[in-house]
């Protein structure tokens, strides 16, 4: 009867457990299943629209013209716009939380400090620790009257005008401190590391709070790859998509403290990721 016969097929389906299977029918199913998850895992549908958007603003930014050359040096290809935006940003929520992050790192600091960067966190030379002993350093001509005027306000030396990769107007072993505000992230790592490593003392250290590759999704990483040209591009070269903690210790840098930070204040969650620390020559 149909009855005996569903009540039979389903004693038969009990009686059969994973160990009465064949292993090549089990090795097929959890293959299919790791295939399945490898498929679904963490691949939003969105995932695949913005990296073409994200290529085709990068392509309309390599067509258009480069660099001009002003007259107090070259000046970025969306200089008006950094201009503006660090206008705009100076002494606001970004900046705020950065100081109240990097401030604990300079604690016991005596002697000179180069501010790397300082153009981009103009209130961060009137820190505890910055102010009179603070050594502004940035080469961007376009932000140098907004810094010349911070530097000015806050008992700062007057800045100068350098690149990360090439202090070379600065002595060796003069310095105390580098405090690097998402400066090393424009700049050539290899060349501005030994850089750093030349004018720092001994006993010196080497602040950092630079954006970083976040830690979280793989689809948020690939997305920070992806974008990083076209963040250089608006932030004067700034680059999402290096790993300066590793680097720097690839590089023979010694790690006082590490701490990986979310910028709350970010314009995106792209940019949040920061890396923030000490490490010591």
């Amino acid at each position: 009867r149909p009855k005996d016969i569903h009540l039979e097929n389903l004693e038969r389906l009990h009686r059969v457990t994973p160990a009465s299977l064949p292993a090549n029918v089990m090795v097929s199913n959890i293959a299919q299943k790791l295939a399945d998850k490898e498929k679904s895992d963490d691949a939003p549908p969105w995932s695949r629209v913005v990296p073409l958007a994200m290529i085709a603003c990068v392509a309309a930014i390599l067509a258009s013209p480069g660099s001009v050359v002003g007259p107090d040096g070259p000046v970025p290809r969306f200089a008006a716009v950094s201009a503006r935006l660090a206008a705009r940003d100076a002494g606001g929520a970004a900046e705020q939380e950065a100081g109240a992050a990097v401030a604990p790192l300079l604690a016991g600091l005596h002697g000179r400090a180069l501010v790397l960067g300082a153009a981009g966190f103009t209130s961060l030379l009137s820190l505890p620790g910055l102010g009179s002993r603070a050594i502004p350093v940035d080469e961007r001509p376009h932000l140098a009257p907004a810094l010349a005027a911070a530097a000015a306000a806050a008992g700062a030396s007057p800045p100068l005008n350098l690149s990360t990769s090439n202090l070379s107007a600065v002595a060796s072993e003069s310095v105390d401190a580098v405090v690097s505000l998402s400066a090393l992230c424009r700049a050539n790592l290899t060349a501005a590391l030994a850089e750093v490593r030349r004018v720092l003392k001994s006993n010196g250290r080497l602040v950092v709070f630079e954006p970083t590759l976040g830690l979280g999704s793989r689809s948020t990483r690939r997305l920070q790859v992806l974008a990083s040209p076209l963040h250089e591009a608006l932030t004067d070269g700034c680059r999402l998509d290096d790993d300066l903690a590793g680097l720097l210790e690839e590089g023979g840098w010694s790690r006082q403290s590490m701490a990986r930070h979310s910028l709350a204040a970010a314009r995106s969650w792209l940019t949040a990721p920061f890396v923030l620390g000490v490490w010591r020559p």
